[in-house]
Formats: structure tokens, sequence, C-alpha cells
């Protein structure tokens, strides 16, 4: 994901992307992954994982959340939008292919995973970018 927003952050400037990881925090039993992708018009995708410290798949998941954050306001009151929620939990049913599986029992492979990310955050953005303005 930090590769891909990399990518779009030089391909396509309008969308002004930035991104930082937040780090990652070791912990037993698991490791906590977090990422955080900025857009124009105060958007902000981030990407949450949970991977196991040992080999097990047992408590690892992966939560994508799209926000709208609430600038024009007090700091004391600025709590971001969350326009939506997505939790997805590893899939080992194919030998060698880790897929990632959504509430709906939707398969993701790591690269369509990343895709389907980024294009609900565009989805959002262009119908920020649609909105009629105010005359």
């Amino acid at each position: 994901m930090q590769q891909q927003a990399s990518r779009l952050a030089t391909g396509a400037p309008k969308l002004r992307l930035t991104h930082r990881r937040s780090g990652e925090v070791q912990a037993i039993p698991n490791s906590f992954i977090q990422l955080a992708v900025e857009a124009c018009g105060a958007f902000e995708l981030l990407l949450e994982a949970v991977r196991p410290a040992h080999d097990s798949v047992s408590g690892a998941r992966c939560d994508l959340d799209i926000f709208r954050l609430n600038r024009h306001r007090f700091p004391v009151e600025a709590k971001p939008d969350n326009l939506e929620s997505h939790s997805f939990s590893p899939d080992l049913s194919h030998p060698g292919i880790v897929q990632w599986r959504d509430s709906r029992g939707t398969l993701y492979e790591a690269q369509q995973l990343c895709d389907f990310a980024f294009q609900r955050l565009y989805e959002h953005i262009d119908r920020w970018r649609q909105r009629p303005t105010a005359t």
C-alpha cells in the first residue's frame, strides 16, 4: 500500500497524496502497523493491520477506514467524519497465497485489496469535487 501511495502521489499530482507510515509496534503476540494516506479535500485513507508475531494467521486482520477531516473547526471539535470502514481477515485456502476476505466473503489478493482501497478513496474525492458550490 505504501509503494502504491508513492506511485500515485507522483503520477496524479492533482490528488495531492501524501502518506506516512506511523510505524510498527512490536508486541506479543501481535504487531500493529498503521499507514495513513492524505488526499485533497481533507480526505484520509487509514490502513491498520495486525500481524501475528509467530507463524500463524490467528488474530491477523486488516482494517481500512476513509475519513474526511474537519480542519475548519476548532481543534477540540475537529473529529473526522468516518465515511466508510472495511475489515478483512486472512484466507489461506489456496496453498502459498494469502488472500483477504471481507465481511461479504469476497476474496482479495494483496494488490486487489490495495486497488479497492484507493478506488473507494477516489470515489469520495470525485463526489466531493462534483458537489454543487454555494453562490
